[in-house]
């Protein structure tokens, strides 16, 4: 999905985006633009999150909400002097508009989605006529802290006042909510008196009932409230242009994981009514919890599309377990314990409608109940289908993964279906179970353009003898396959040696687009871990393991059933592939063999992308980006030219940052060819403009004029490579206008008694526009002034002591360096604290023989004895 808005990188709540609290970089709004939070993400606050809508678009569309929910909580009276005295009333409301268009400058696609709206309203005690709120008293601050949680049980009620969160997880969120209260208000970057920051994580002691959700917060004083659009936005009970949303994704017309994505939320809200500086008493802030959740009995949905469209109700979807079993009709048998297993399954789907279809896709491969997989009619109305009492023959269906998973299940139970067109016709029939040799041989028989897929079937089982009947090309990943079942089978180790006496190999099958090239088959082939052999199928998740981020589809598929099973065996298999095994280690540092063991090789792409070796990273990379390698990539192409020449070459398959992390390098070795006046576009192609530009090298002082002159709009980027280069004579001429970034590039972290031309200049300047350089915001007209403000840092890749026990991708709860330098809010630091491999690979094994089991890390020369 193209899309065409970026704001900014690292941690930015709606709150500084929209009012500007302690952020440097104030964004301009337009009378008819908004702000959402784009989806429910592991770092909702993080400003990438971020994108304009329509306000009159949203406005309409809450007009008439599709679903709410308020909750009432007793607070203080804030017109009276801190602490003021308890006043009941106070009410935080939820409301969620379903389908809502993204304007053009977000897509041109035709996709919508879900918004919720969260808005806090106040008793009529302290509001006047026009609904708007009396003065606050001066001494007097309230913040609000917003988490997402998708754990709670969406069917069951939710209790308004949260006494459904375990005591000592609402004792220790009270506190960690008050216990910094006002120790971050002389921080000039933030200037906020709340007990903590946007993208902190929840309290550990609430993580199990909630999950690892971070906050978001919005604070507000006396002067606040002062402004109309402010007061509005914070204390008046309607859904206005400045108010707290959050969407799902893109999602097509009447896609019902958007409605389960939405409605199946619940939203916590932390209301501190706190003292401002300036108050010398002893009285603590008080916190209210309030939670909330988009009813599913409360308005009805309506649309002008059909009525797949509508949400379902918490009965259709009980009904699905019922449906599901009664409709077993199959002539083969069903035993109980698997029905009442794959049952459960698709009962655990009622929170998450998108796997609905899912599920019985799983039902269908894992159980000889063979039609119980035919319920589905199309994904787009897959719960409305699942709801009726109907029985649909896969053969009808529009969408034909349920004719092949039924077809794959037949096969596997040694029954050849008729298969007349070739989108019916499944790609693995060799998982969960293998069929009898002589069933294989008869598919083969019938369908000879499924040779090399019984090939591979021979290959698990160890059918020997038919393979050598098939006649069929040396292929890739049949060897492979053969390999990984060799240990335990005979005539699967006779397969593997077989093939790899042969001087070439095919890549046939492709197990990332699950086709079979028989035509034209590339060759020479090697193993290169692009085989998804039968071992990984058995790599499951349940539906309430996947993160609300994640689009469910690994890069391997092959049996479409998304790896959702019953149980959970690898809670990141989504995101990563896991450990480098001890014995694999060495070939991070080694060349790579021509056919690659059995390996977990997503380090070693992103190592590669890492240090922007080339060969390497052609040869290991995927399809799609795996964790951590699109971080890795920028970091890549900063370091090397070689690398950022290739990724300048392949067109479409470049993100906005990457082209601008080429760009930077290209300038950093003194070309400007690549970028001309027009070229990133300064407006609509701005998020391609690079940002740092002089490290890890300094481009010449001409080559910083040149560009000064072409790109009036990289002026800022020019200043600050010339504090960078000592460029005193072009910085004269540039003349610069102090900013926060000119500032923090010149000073640093420096001793302040060390003067340097820049900082004097600056001051200097400052001074003349009679006000002080430490108080001027950042230069913020494009996403490139980010990433400069982030690159002012001295240390911008730090090292750490910590050494880890092994060399793993950090899962998707690593926190992210928010102050990324390569333009990306995901910076891959492998010689860093989160994921230190640099100090792994060049330890001894004496060295990490000293981590106890027991930990994951451990930090070296705390003794002088190390």
């Amino acid at each position: 999905m193209p899309v065409k808005f970026a704001i900014s990188s690292g941690a930015l709540s709606l709150a500084l985006l929209l009012f500007g609290h302690g952020n440097p970089c104030l964004a301009e709004t337009t009378p008819d633009t908004s702000y959402i939070y784009f989806d429910n993400t592991q770092y909702l606050a993080a400003s990438s999150n971020v994108v304009p809508m329509s306000w009159s678009t949203l406005e309409a569309a809450f007009a008439s909400p599709n679903r709410s929910d308020i909750a009432s909580f007793t607070g203080l009276d804030w017109t009276k002097p801190y602490p003021g005295s308890p006043l009941p009333g106070f009410t935080a409301h939820l409301r969620i508009a379903d389908e809502v268009r993204f304007p053009p400058a977000v897509t041109d696609e035709n996709v919508s989605t879900n918004v919720a709206a969260l808005n806090f309203g106040i008793p009529s005690s302290i509001r006047k006529e026009n609904g708007l709120p009396r003065s606050m008293h001066s001494s007097w601050y309230v913040c609000q802290h917003y988490y997402i949680s998708t754990l709670p049980d969406p069917t069951s009620d939710i209790a308004h006042d949260c006494s459904f969160l375990p005591s000592q997880c609402q004792k220790d969120l009270i506190a960690s909510l008050t216990q910094n209260w006002g120790a971050f208000k002389s921080n000039p970057d933030s200037n906020t008196m709340c007990s903590g920051w946007a993208l902190d994580t929840i309290t550990e002691s609430c993580q199990s009932t909630l999950g690892r959700v971070k906050a978001d917060i919005l604070g507000f004083e006396a002067s606040d409230l002062g402004d109309e659009d402010a007061a509005r936005s914070f204390a008046v009970d309607e859904v206005g242009r400045l108010s707290w949303m959050v969407g799902t994704n893109f999602n097509d017309p009447g896609n019902q994981t958007s409605y389960a994505a939405a409605y199946n939320r619940t939203y916590i809200v932390a209301t501190v009514f706190g003292y401002n500086s300036g108050y010398t008493g002893s009285v603590k802030p008080v916190v209210e919890l309030a939670c909330l959740r988009g009813q599913w009995g409360t308005t009805q949905a309506t649309s002008s599309s059909s009525s797949s469209s509508t949400p379902p109700d918490s009965s259709s979807v009980i009904s699905t377990t019922s449906s599901a079993s009664a409709i077993s009709g199959s002539s083969t048998a069903v035993s109980s314990a698997t029905r009442a297993s794959s049952s459960s399954l698709i009962t655990d789907f009622q929170q998450n409608y998108y796997f609905h279809c899912i599920a019985l896709l799983h039902y269908a491969l894992h159980s000889h109940g063979l039609d119980s997989a035919c319920i589905c009619t199309h994904v787009q109305s897959a719960a409305a289908a699942v709801a009726a009492p109907t029985q649909l023959l896969c053969e009808t269906s529009e969408d034909k993964r349920y004719a092949r998973a039924r077809n794959a299940r037949l096969i596997m139970s040694n029954e050849v279906p008729d298969m007349p067109t070739d989108d019916v016709k499944p790609y693995c029939f060799w998982h969960p179970d293998t069929a009898k040799e002589e069933t294989y041989r008869l598919l083969a028989t019938r369908y000879p353009d499924m040779a090399y897929s019984v090939g591979r079937a021979c290959a698990v089982a160890g059918y020997d003898g038919l393979y050598h009947e098939l006649d069929i090309l040396p292929e890739i990943s049949i060897a492979e396959e053969a390999r990984e079942s060799s240990a335990a089978n005979a005539g699967s180790k006779a397969i593997y040696e077989h093939i790899m006496k042969q001087p070439i190999c095919y890549a046939v099958l492709n197990d990332y687009t699950r086709f079979v090239h028989h035509q034209n088959p590339r060759s020479p082939a090697f193993m290169n871990g692009d085989t998804a052999v039968r071992s990984t199928l058995d790599v499951t998740v349940t539906p309430r393991d996947v993160p609300d981020w994640c689009d469910t589809r690994h890069f391997f598929d092959i049996a479409e059933d998304y790896h959702v099973a019953e149980v959970t065996t690898h809670k990141y298999f989504f995101t990563s592939q896991g450990t480098l095994p001890p014995e694999h280690v060495e070939l991070l540092y080694s060349p790579l063999p021509s056919h690659l063991p059995t390996i977990i090789k997503d380090p070693l792409i992103v190592m590669a992308a890492y240090e922007g070796n080339l060969d390497r990273y052609v040869r290991l990379r995927r399809p799609c980006m795996v964790e951590q390698e699109h971080g890795a990539v920028l970091r890549g192409i900063y370091h090397n030219t070689t690398f950022a020449k290739w990724w300048s070459l392949q067109g479409d398959k470049c993100d906005f940052d990457i082209r601008a992390a080429t760009l930077a390098r290209f300038i950093m070795v003194n070309d400007l060819s690549h970028i001309t006046e027009t070229d990133p576009h300064p407006e609509d192609d701005s998020d391609e403009i690079p940002g740092m530009i002089w490290w890890p090298l300094i481009p010449a002082e001409r080559t910083l004029k040149a560009l000064a002159k072409r790109r009036p709009d990289m002026h800022l980027q020019v200043a600050m490579a010339c504090i960078a280069g000592n460029y005193k004579k072009l910085w004269d001429e540039l003349a610069p206008e102090p900013c926060y970034q000119l500032y923090n590039q010149a000073s640093l972290k420096r001793d302040p008694s060390v003067r340097n031309h820049f900082v004097d200049y600056l001051e200097r300047r400052a001074s003349e526009l009679g006000s002080d350089v430490k108080r001027f915001r950042a230069v913020c007209e494009n996403l490139a002034h980010d990433w400069c403000l982030n690159a002012t840092r001295l240390d911008k890749e730090p090292t750490s002591c910590w050494l880890p026990s092994e060399i793993s991708i950090p899962g998707p709860s690593g926190f992210p360096d928010t102050d990324n330098v390569y333009g990306s809010p995901d910076q891959t630091n492998l010689a860093g604290e989160d994921s230190n491999w640099e100090l792994y690979i060049c330890s001894s094994e004496e060295v990490r023989a000293k981590i106890p089991a027991s930990r994951s890390e451990i930090r070296l020369y705390d003794s002088d004895d190390e």
